[in-house]
């Protein structure tokens, strides 16, 4: 059986690919450690914060507390009862209907 030089550049190109992929290298021993020490060498974060960057993680540190505090001023307002009923009706029996309820203290 012959082969045409044309079989013959298809089976020297694949041995020659076999071969470079034999010649190749792994890995060297502790590439792991070393790929890791490299990283914690280089800074991927700035060491300072600059005004602006402080000053959003202030803004956000200060929106949640508000938060919480707001919650707590609501159920405060729910339980406690700053216009007393009696004055509302009071105003309301003494004086016209025209009366805003505007004019009763601390509506």
């Amino acid at each position: 059986m012959r082969l045409s030089k044309e079989d013959y550049r298809k089976i020297d190109k694949a041995f020659t690919i076999a071969y470079r992929e034999k010649e190749k290298p792994g890995p060297a021993e502790g590439w792991a450690n070393k790929v890791m020490e490299a990283l914690q060498k280089q800074k991927l974060l700035p060491s300072s914060l600059s005004y602006w960057d402080f000053l959003g993680q202030l803004s956000w540190a200060i929106s949640s507390v508000a938060c919480v505090f707001i919650g707590l001023l609501m159920v405060l307002m729910l339980k406690i009862d700053f216009v007393p009923e009696n004055e509302i009706a009071k105003v309301s029996f003494d004086q016209p209907i025209e009366v805003s309820y505007l004019e009763i203290p601390g509506v």
